[in-house]
């Protein structure tokens, strides 16, 4: 029994600064490191105490309190406070006497073990500490080590197990009962934080909540309000609210009657099983703001469903309110659009089944909106014509997400028969996952495909028909379109060789005449590099020494990425044309000696109106800064152009000019002065050659002198002239007179004295 009170009253001291350990836990919880810290110190000092004031056994074994400190520090306060304690322990051990060091070490590394495994079967939430468990926990711990001792070290010494007695029963109450006390202080600290959590909580919530909130008492008296409140109406210190009569600071009216409601509070406190006594849409005025609203009262219970008092929850309604009539608006626009669009919509589910159709539709078919509504697309189908449509798969794939696009015929009310392209979406109809189909009558466009295809039939009888050479070729080179001129310019005669479908094998046919398409292939190249339409005469030299000249005009056409897209070629054979321009020049050749020696100012244009021909005559005349050379090829009108500044007429000249063109006769007698006093006479002359009219030929003639002469002679002529005048005048004056003295005589009874000669 002396080694049992010595055991417990080495141990009562253990109890005392569980205490302490009590209170340090309930002062620094906030601070866990100082608190853990300050753990440490209380329950390493305690351990080096009890290791110095042990219960001493027979054979120096000896019994102290540091398994229970190490075992319960571990417990409670986790690995770091635990190890620190056995580390100390272990130390002030081999300090204090000569031990065995497995014995040693064993009676602090098995209670921290266990504290340890029992930590963080807490911290699971695996085990759950109180009175049986901590009597458990002791119990356990203190086998444990003694098992473990008595392996290392065996003792059959009657006072030993004598000791081990006490222990078993002394050791796990000491655990429990330092346990508790440290439970209690945990417990009561974390149930302290819970509650200051959960008020903290409850007033996070109650003010983070947007709508209103009244907390109201049983009298209908204000108690508090929440931010949501004060934003609501616009107010800055809520505390003024609290104590005032609820029904006295707001007003309810009914939202669809504008009646008055008064909250009757002393009715609201009977007892009934629903906590929620209102829930209905009203106006409410506060603070001269009005709004629409939802409002709730709900009562305020304890356990034992004891009214405490009321909340009051108003909900804002006016984004609601105006949600709904923009909803509206959008409905009605939408129904607006759906309508106007002149294409048929439908919207179907996944069978097909039509939910609603635009007017578009109602127009295309002559059925009403209702006769579409539930029934599927096969009552619009035209019989025999869509048998190939698999319609159920082209639903399926347009449901999950991949549009579709088909030829679909419809046969309307009235028996009609048109095609039409249908296009196939996914879509949403009032929340629920559709089809939307969009469907284009295409009778007109298959016309006009009809059309296009016969006025593409005429094209190539026309290209065909043509002896110019045509064909078309994409960026890369390749053949498109090709006429009859061009293949039997290529050595390829036989019409059924090459056709729309084999174009590619043009080249392979024109072996032969390679070096044709190569000449060809050149221009091509030289137009894609102008990027502009391209006018080139080319020479066909064939095998058999024939020439034939061709005047070819090319189109580059480009995409909008300005990359090549096709090439037009169009050529017209000009062999004869370069044959007569050889002749015409050997004409004008000839010509040109005879036009030397010609005393007048000569000038031959062509019939693009380019001078092909002055003599120095010409030059003089007009004065030409320019040789010959240099004016050959200009444009006679810029010739003629330019002498308007030395023409007195020149409006008269030159309209005159492009009548002798236009007329494609001989004219002379042109006129025209110029303001260094001179008279230039032109005369037109189209040159022809073969019956057409090759050129034009301009004579100009200075008559300046002739028109003075000219001028001279008239004027004594017509001073000749009113001489011979005054003299006829005055012999038939005296003839008149004569007659008047026969006259005279005659009536004397005399005889006439002149003879006149009637």
């Amino acid at each position: 029994m002396d080694l049992a009170k010595s055991l417990i009253l080495n141990l009562s001291l253990v109890i005392t600064l569980s205490f302490i350990s009590s209170l340090i836990y309930e002062n620094f919880y906030k601070n866990k490191k100082l608190s853990d810290f300050l753990q440490l110190i209380i329950f390493s000092c305690l351990a080096v105490y009890t290791i110095h004031n042990p219960v001493v056994v027979a054979n120096d074994f000896n019994f102290d309190g540091r398994t229970v400190l190490i075992s319960i520090s571990t417990l409670f306060f986790g690995w770091f406070v635990g190890i620190v304690t056995a580390l100390v322990s272990l130390i002030a051990r081999f300090t204090y006497s000569t031990v065995n060091p497995y014995s040693a070490t064993a009676a602090v590394l098995v209670p921290y073990l266990i504290g340890l495994l029992f930590h963080i079967l807490v911290k699971k939430k695996l085990y759950k500490v109180g009175f049986i468990n901590l009597l458990l926990f002791g119990l356990l711990n203190s086998i444990v080590l003694f098992l473990v001792l008595y392996i290392i070290r065996p003792i059959n010494n009657y006072e030993y197990l004598k000791i081990q007695r006490i222990a078993l029963i002394i050791f796990p109450i000491i655990t429990t009962l330092i346990g508790l006390v440290i439970n209690s202080s945990i417990s009561k600290t974390k149930l302290l934080l819970k509650v200051q959590e959960s008020e903290s909580l409850w007033k996070a919530t109650f003010h983070s909540i947007k709508d209103g909130i009244v907390i109201i008492d049983l009298n209908g008296k204000i108690v508090n309000v929440n931010n949501g409140f004060k934003d609501l109406f616009r107010i800055l210190d809520s505390k003024a609210l609290n104590g005032k009569s609820f029904n006295d600071l707001l007003q309810l009216k009914d939202f669809e009657t504008q009646e008055r409601l008064l909250l009757n509070f002393n009715k609201f406190s009977e007892p009934t099983k629903n906590h929620n006594i209102i829930d209905r849409r009203v106006n409410i005025s506060f603070n001269q703001k009005s709004l629409p609203a939802i409002i709730y009262l709900m009562k305020i219970t304890d356990k034992t469903e004891k009214i405490l008092g009321y909340v009051f929850v108003i909900r804002d309604i006016s984004k609601e309110i105006e949600d709904q009539e923009k909803l509206v608006s959008s409905e009605q626009t939408f129904r607006g659009v759906f309508n106007s669009i002149q294409e048929a919509i439908y919207i179907q589910d996944i069978d097909g089944s039509f939910i609603d159709v635009n007017d578009g539709a109602v127009k295309m078919y002559g059925y009403e909106k209702q006769e579409f509504i539930g029934r599927t697309p096969a009552f619009l189908s035209a019989e025999n014509k869509n048998d190939n449509l698999d319609l159920v798969s082209l639903l399926y794939k347009a449901y999950n997400g991949e549009p579709q696009i088909f030829e679909f015929w419809g046969k309307n009310k009235y028996g009609k028969i048109f095609p039409k392209i249908v296009r196939l979406y996914p879509g949403e109809y009032y929340g629920k996952k559709v089809i939307v189909a969009a469907a284009i009558d295409i009778t007109n466009i298959k016309i006009a495909e009809e059309k296009i295809l016969e006025q593409e039939r005429l094209l190539r009888i026309l290209l065909n028909a043509t002896p110019d050479i045509i064909y078309v070729k994409d960026g890369s080179g390749k053949w498109l379109e090709i006429n009859k001129g061009m293949l039997e310019l290529l050595g390829i005669s036989d019409e059924g060789a090459i056709d729309n479908e084999n174009l590619s094998a043009i080249n392979d046919f024109a072996q032969l005449n390679k070096n044709i398409l190569t000449d060809f292939e050149k221009i091509e190249e030289k137009t894609w590099m102008n990027r502009k339409l391209t006018r080139t005469e080319l020479c066909v030299k064939h095998d058999n020494g024939y020439k034939r000249f061709f005047d070819l005009i090319t189109i580059p056409l480009f995409n909008d990425d300005n990359s090549r897209k096709n090439l037009i070629l169009i050529g017209r054979d000009i062999s004869l044309r370069k044959k007569d321009e050889e002749e015409k020049q050997i004409m004008l050749n000839k010509l040109s000696g005879v036009v030397e020696s010609f005393d007048g100012a000569v000038l031959v244009e062509n019939q693009l109106g380019n001078i092909e021909f002055v003599n120095d005559n010409f030059i003089k005349l007009f004065k030409v800064r320019q040789t010959k050379d240099k004016i050959k090829s200009v444009n006679r009108a810029d010739i003629f152009n330019s002498l308007n500044d030395s023409i007195i007429n020149s409006n008269y000249f030159l309209d005159a000019v492009d009548d002798c063109i236009k007329s494609k006769s001989f004219k002379s007698g042109i006129e025209f002065n110029t303001k260094d006093d001179r008279i230039i006479e032109a005369t037109y002359s189209p040159i022809l050659h073969d019956g057409k009219i090759v050129n034009h030929l301009w004579i100009f003639r200075d008559i300046t002198d002739e028109k003075t002469y000219e001028k001279k002679l008239k004027s004594q002529i017509n001073e000749l002239e009113r001489f011979n005048k005054s003299m006829v005048e005055r012999e038939l004056r005296m003839i008149e007179l004569k007659k008047e003295v026969n006259d005279l005589l005659l009536k004397s009874g005399l005889s006439p004295k002149y003879t006149i000669v009637e």
